[in-house]
């Protein structure tokens, strides 16, 4: 039952993911959360260090996306440079909006890998779509409000998965 819940990779932030490997692997799209993957709930703009990520990873050939529950202000400030296919209010875990991105995208299940900070939103949503998912820690520990108290209860399922995983 927890397993729904369970990342294919858990990692220190989206710095620690090998993307020759996933490039190698067939991967074409990245999917990422912004709050807490990329940069903090509470940072307006990517950092030059994130920037330079994300424009590395057009560069080896990939296809960015930005899926995010956050509001259009939020996501629309912090886009505005990098100009990446992006959507706000996506409602994760719910299918329907990232289903929507990826289309507009050419993006399929088999080829995408979700990252995010969040195992109720981020993994949940890959899992239930699907798609290799790709759980970093969160950046920093503050939070906004609403996502301080499914942390909580996220570490547990953490743990467990590392226990499983340890096991393996």
């Amino acid at each position: 039952m927890l397993g729904r819940f369970y990342p294919d990779e858990y990692l220190d932030s989206i710095h620690h993911i090998d993307y020759d490997a996933l490039l190698e692997k067939g991967v074409k799209t990245l999917i990422f959360d912004i709050d807490n993957t990329i940069e903090p709930y509470d940072i307006k703009m990517p950092s030059k260090e994130s920037r330079a990520l994300l424009l590395r990873l057009i560069a080896m050939g990939f296809s960015v996306l930005l899926v995010s529950n956050n509001y259009r202000k939020r996501v629309e400030r912090f886009n505005s440079e990098l100009k990446l296919p992006a959507i706000y209010r996506a409602h994760k875990p719910f299918k329907r909006n990232v289903e929507k991105i990826m289309r507009e995208a050419g993006a399929t299940t088999e080829t995408t890998v979700f990252i995010g900070d969040q195992v109720f939103t981020d993994v949940w949503c890959a899992r239930r779509m699907g798609m290799y998912s790709i759980l970093v820690k969160p950046i920093v520990a503050r939070d906004e409000i609403s996502v301080r108290w499914k942390r909580r209860i996220e570490r547990a399922i953490i743990k467990k998965y590392l226990a499983m995983r340890a096991k393996n």
